[in-house]
């Protein structure tokens, strides 16, 4: 029973490193804020306003980005925390338990938040290429 679980944790880590991997080539693909910012820079040319003063799109993404950054320290501090409880059981079942509770729970919070911002993230591309395509 205990080799399983094993085989298990290690299955998902290899998978999550893998595909923590497998997203750096994404990351060097422009920011929403940027085309965000760069599709109201060519509103703004065309209206005649055009500056570099920051934008609400541009104050959204700062907190979105602020808020994920907040989370993922979040998660951090409960993977953490999680660890040392696993290690500070000493054979007792109930904390070991506690322990992958937490770990599980933090694993799927982040894994629904990374999912959430991956939607919102296409959302707003696609709502700022129609607008920009239409005028």
């Amino acid at each position: 029973m205990l080799q399983k679980i094993k085989s298990i944790l290690y299955t998902i880590e290899l998978t999550l490193v893998i595909g923590l991997l497998s997203v750096s080539p994404a990351l060097a693909v422009d920011s929403v804020g940027t085309k965000i910012g760069e599709g109201l820079n060519k509103a703004g040319e065309k209206t005649g306003n055009s500056g570099s003063t920051m934008t609400f799109a541009g104050y959204a993404m700062a907190v979105v980005n602020f808020l994920l950054n907040f989370i993922g320290i979040i998660f951090f501090i409960l993977l953490i925390y999680s660890g040392y409880l696993w290690m500070m059981a000493r054979g007792n079942e109930a904390e070991v338990e506690k322990s992958k509770k937490i770990t599980r729970e933090a694993i799927t919070g982040l894994i629904i938040i990374i999912i959430a911002r991956l939607f919102t993230e296409f959302l707003i591309t696609q709502v700022f290429q129609a607008a920009n395509s239409s005028s």
